[in-house]
């Protein structure tokens, strides 16, 4: 009878068994090695459902699949072992919403890693443009030159800013208030000036030409531009690369062209021909202050 009872025990245990699965058929579900399911369980992150305490098999339990997926998953995203295990000890990992949440979370910082590796590339492909088109004697660029009279800017300015600064935060700020300044000159056009050198600092509005600076509304600055001699240069593409356009200019193009560079307001003209930021489309035009040219 006694032997009965423990067979019965032994059989129930081993059908129990044979509906886990070993740490070699876990390991080839997923195509990772046994290696790796021991260092989980080492550092607490996923254990075996049972260990054999005669032979110190591992076993793994059908329910327990899901999470190892998640698990796997979130490496592959480069998550940290660190960060899943604070995750599955939560309880994230078997929770839809909130695992949800962290993958959204995750995806916008893959999102700002690409575009930020997307402008580091289009910097390559532009630089090496460069190097090639000086190797074979660089493309003539001929500035325009425009005789400017004064006028009126009335927009959102910074001051002491440097050239790290992020401006499209003002250029968002003006665009929902563009409609409620009166005497605008120009329906569909946009400065942006650069006033006020000092060393390492300037002055910068994102703004609109006025016919007056009367009725000013609040939040908003007005810049008299004076009259000035300017060459005019066009940018084309995003404004990622607006800067190269700059040192191209005051390195090359002026010269080219015969200009000197004056002090003065330089702007940015943005009209029709502007499709936004990013788009490759994108062309506006740079006003840079020059001597007048010998007659």
């Amino acid at each position: 009878m006694l032997y009965g009872e423990g067979a019965s025990r032994w059989k129930r245990r081993n059908r129990t068994r044979m509906t886990k699965l070993t740490i070699g058929q876990m390991a080839r579900l997923f195509g990772i090695t046994t290696k790796t399911l021991r260092h989980y369980d080492a550092i607490g992150l996923f254990s075996p459902a049972e260990i054999n305490p005669d032979n110190q098999y591992r076993y793994y339990a059908p329910g327990q699949i899901a999470a190892l997926r998640s698990i796997l998953f979130l490496r592959e995203l480069d998550v940290g072992l660190e960060t899943i295990r604070e995750l599955a000890a939560g309880g994230t990992l078997s929770d839809r919403a909130r695992l949800a949440r962290v993958l959204r979370e995750h995806a916008d910082r893959v999102r700002s890693a690409i575009e930020a590796q997307t402008t580091l590339l289009n910097r390559i492909d532009r630089e090496l443009g460069r190097w090639e088109a000086d190797a074979t004697g660089g493309i003539a660029v001929k500035a325009k030159i425009v005789r400017m009279e004064p006028f009126y800017a009335v927009g959102v300015a910074v001051h002491q800013a440097d050239a790290t600064m992020e401006f499209g935060r003002l250029w968002d700020a003006l665009i929902p208030m563009e409609a409620s300044i009166p005497h605008r000159s120009k329906e569909n056009v946009s400065y942006g000036l650069c006033y006020d050198f000092d060393g390492e600092r300037f002055s910068y509005m994102a703004g609109v030409q006025v016919d007056s600076i009367e009725d000013v509304p609040d939040g908003l600055e007005a810049k008299l531009v004076p009259a000035q001699t300017y060459a005019v240069f066009t940018h084309r593409g995003t404004i990622a690369g607006l800067q190269e356009t700059y040192e191209r200019i005051h390195e090359t193009w002026l010269a080219e062209n015969g200009l000197q560079f004056a002090e003065g307001i330089d702007f940015e003209l943005y009209d029709e021909r502007f499709y936004g930021p990013a788009d490759e489309r994108s062309e506006l035009d740079l006003y840079i202050p020059i001597l007048e040219p010998a007659k």
